[in-house]
């Protein structure tokens, strides 16, 4: 139902979304004092990943296209599902 360049535009940045995010998390979890986590200092983490950070932003830039697609091929799912056999 979708060509390659539409599941492209959706789920193209998946994995680097993924690996951004477990990267930082972990980086935060290593930080965070659990028995007074307003006195942690997590700052530095943010700072650590800047780059990556950036890098983010422009995979957020995507969300336009994708949600095109989105709501493009949703207008034609019913068609998808008629064509399938009963």
């Amino acid at each position: 139902m979708f060509p390659a360049e539409h599941i492209a535009a959706i789920f193209g940045n998946v994995e680097d979304i993924y690996e951004f995010s477990r990267t930082l998390l972990a980086d935060l979890q290593k930080h965070i004092l659990t028995e007074e986590p307003e006195l942690s200092q997590i700052g530095s983490c943010f700072l650590r990943h800047v780059s990556s950070t950036q890098d983010i932003g422009c995979m957020c830039n995507n969300k336009l296209s994708s949600s095109f697609v989105i709501v493009i091929a949703g207008r034609f799912t019913h068609l998808y599902f008629a064509m399938l056999p009963q």
